[in-house]
């Protein structure tokens, strides 16, 4: 029968209003909302939430080793995110170099630029800006000064777009802090492209030792 005016409390029973009972058609889904569907009325299904969430994709830990790989860049996101955590390697006055490889397994040409900023702790500064492009094998060199000790290593972002589509130039940027091996500390700022590729391998290593400490973990933002 039809209920009108206020519905009796007796009525709302816990669960007494389910998934069957408001049509909706598939399973939920971790990270989905309820969204009506196109054309019908009254139906709802499980929609994918907006952009912007980040999704851990892979961690590799730098506590040896020579070099850091990774490998699971996806097309299902648009951009990808390295995130740095005190990582250092085993040589003080170190620096860390990106090397990137296309499904051949051949090191691609990177063009890049950084500039930083370095702050002793006296209050002494100073600051540099410079560009370059890579030769066989390519490589680039991030930052320089990386200090050995337990206290020492770098964090920081480094964001990567176009990884996946071979038409376009993967641009890379971000932003990270070295506690230098000489007690200063100073912030980088990175930029630059790859050549035209599908990236299908990111490497970090040491350009003197292994690595002794700290993690990496790739993300994804759709």
């Amino acid at each position: 029968s039809k209920v009108t005016g206020a519905l009796p409390q007796a009525n709302i029973a816990d669960q007494a209003i389910n998934e069957a009972k408001m049509q909706i058609s598939n399973a939920p889904t971790n990270g989905y909302f309820l969204s009506a569907q196109s054309g019908n009325t009254g139906g709802l299904t499980w929609a994918e939430a907006g952009g912007g969430a980040w999704t851990l994709l892979e961690t590799e830990n730098t506590t040896s080793g020579a070099t850091v790989d990774f490998t699971s860049m996806s097309s299902d996101y648009h951009t990808h995110v390295f995130v740095f955590d005190l990582v250092r390697t085993v040589v003080d006055d170190d620096n860390v170099r990106l090397m990137v490889f296309d499904g051949s397994d051949n090191n691609l040409q990177i063009y890049g630029a950084r500039e930083y900023l370095l702050v002793g702790e006296d209050g002494s500064t100073s600051t540099a800006t410079n560009g370059s492009y890579t030769t066989s094998p390519h490589n680039f060199t991030l930052f320089g000064g990386l200090g050995s000790g337990s206290n020492e290593g770098f964090s920081g972002l480094l964001y990567f777009t176009g990884v996946t589509d071979a038409n376009d130039a993967t641009l890379f940027h971000g932003t990270t802090i070295n506690f230098d091996h000489n007690n200063k500390y100073t912030r980088f700022f990175h930029h630059g492209r790859i050549a035209n590729d599908v990236l299908a391998k990111i490497r970090f290593y040491g350009g003197g030792g292994n690595w002794e400490a700290g993690t990496i973990r790739l993300y994804g933002i759709k």
